[in-house]
């Protein structure tokens, strides 16, 4: 009976530590998530898409929306886009921000580049627990021109808090028809697939009711 009682002792006193240890842990994890953490954002995923061959630029213009899940200001120093040709493997291009809050009807004008002056590119600050929608117009000036073919575009964003740049989503560009100087190509994923069909194809709506029953 003496034996049976000290190893009721032993193991009761071994529960005790791993109780507290794993409550322990729980503190510490709790006080991290929702004190201690620095911001943390993230970007969602790329449902909207329009390019455009300009006078001397191609655009890419994608809505954003940013999402910092952290516990502290999260700021946005820089942005850019990527875009690789699949169709003839040619080199990668690099599309930087342009203009802020920007107006597809703009694409319209005649002329080169819409103007910057009255909405230039800042960095991007975002609340803890809070979203911030960027409507960014891309450009890169070299002589490439989009044509009949499929592209991969995918976002990098780069935080203050940290050296490295983040990867952001991606998705593909499949171009059916060239597109003309000065005209605007724009489609639509709003499933989020990773696949844009320029020009779109029929939207089947007897799919999206069964997404929503």
């Amino acid at each position: 009976m003496a034996a049976d009682s000290s190893n009721f002792i032993y193991y009761s006193a071994i529960a005790s530590v791993i109780s507290a240890s794993i409550a322990f842990l729980s503190l510490i994890a709790n006080l991290y998530y929702n004190y201690w953490r620095g911001p943390s954002i993230q970007c969602g995923k790329i449902r909207y898409a329009t390019i455009c061959n300009m006078n001397d630029a191609t655009a890419i213009y994608i809505p954003l929306v940013f999402t910092n899940i952290g516990v502290n200001t999260g700021i946005i120093e820089r942005v850019m886009i990527l875009l690789d040709n699949l169709s003839d493997g040619t080199n990668r291009l690099v599309y930087l921000p342009y203009v802020d809050d920007f107006d597809l009807n703009q694409l319209k004008i005649p002329g080169a580049l819409p103007s910057a002056v009255e909405s230039p590119i800042h960095e991007i600050a975002i609340e803890p627990k809070s979203n911030k929608i960027k409507n960014i117009l891309f450009i890169n000036q070299t002589n490439f021109r989009f044509r009949q073919g499929k592209y991969r575009i995918k976002l990098y964003y780069k935080m203050s808090n940290s050296p490295k740049n983040m990867e952001g989503p991606s998705t593909i560009i499949d171009v059916k028809r060239d597109v003309a100087e000065r005209k605007y190509e724009a489609s639509s994923d709003p499933l989020a697939t990773g696949k844009i069909e320029i020009p779109p194809d029929t939207i089947n709506f007897d799919e999206w009711w069964m997404l929503f029953n």
